[in-house]
């Protein structure tokens, strides 16, 4: 099979995908990027291909007291120290990573999002943005406005997160017109 608007010559048909159960200990930021390296290790090792951690895993979700700072200042760029730590590892092992995370946008600070990066064996490829923010993340988080479809040797693989996929199908038909094979959706797991 091919798929001439993403350049592949040959897609496989066999993939394993290791959806993570991953409880994040809420603002523990490097507590839960430890957790989550020793978790790439091991789906890695397991023969896992794809490797999906949930809404937000890298900070917990939530807003607590209807104060939304831990989620703006645990926020970081993409690419940035958490992604690049994961990219290491996907690099190593051959491996692609999907994480929750908050997002400071690079051009301008004051913006984050709720977003899911997208890590493969050649470095960070980028991060979905959620295009629609549920209860309370609004307080903290911006709408994004772009879908994400990365290329994979099984073929393009699509990014939305959580409410995004259980009211809006359209996101989910947008990626399947343009052709992808795996749509990953990572859902909260909620904290507070």
């Amino acid at each position: 099979m091919t798929n001439p608007k993403f350049g592949s010559s040959e897609v496989q048909d066999i993939v394993t995908v290791a959806a993570i159960n991953f409880h994040p200990k809420w603002g523990d930021k490097a507590d839960n990027l430890k957790r989550m390296k020793g978790y790439v290790r091991t789906a890695a090792k397991q023969g896992a291909d794809l490797i999906l951690f949930p809404e937000t895993a890298l900070t917990g979700y939530g807003v607590k007291d209807d104060d939304p700072e831990m989620q703006r200042q645990n926020a970081e760029t993409v690419p940035g120290e958490s992604t690049l730590a994961l990219a290491e590892l996907s690099k190593e092992y051959g491996v692609y990573v999907v994480l929750g995370m908050p997002e400071r946008d690079a051009a301008d600070p004051d913006i984050i999002y709720n977003s899911a990066a997208v890590i493969g064996p050649e470095g960070v490829i980028g991060a979905y943005r959620k295009i629609h923010p549920a209860a309370k993340e609004s307080l903290w988080a911006t709408k994004g406005s772009e879908p994400l479809m990365f290329d994979t040797p099984w073929g393009p693989v699509g990014v939305g997160i959580c409410y995004d996929s259980y009211c809006f199908p359209e996101l989910v038909r947008h990626y399947t017109a343009l052709g992808s094979r795996i749509y990953l959706n990572p859902p909260a797991i909620h904290n507070v």
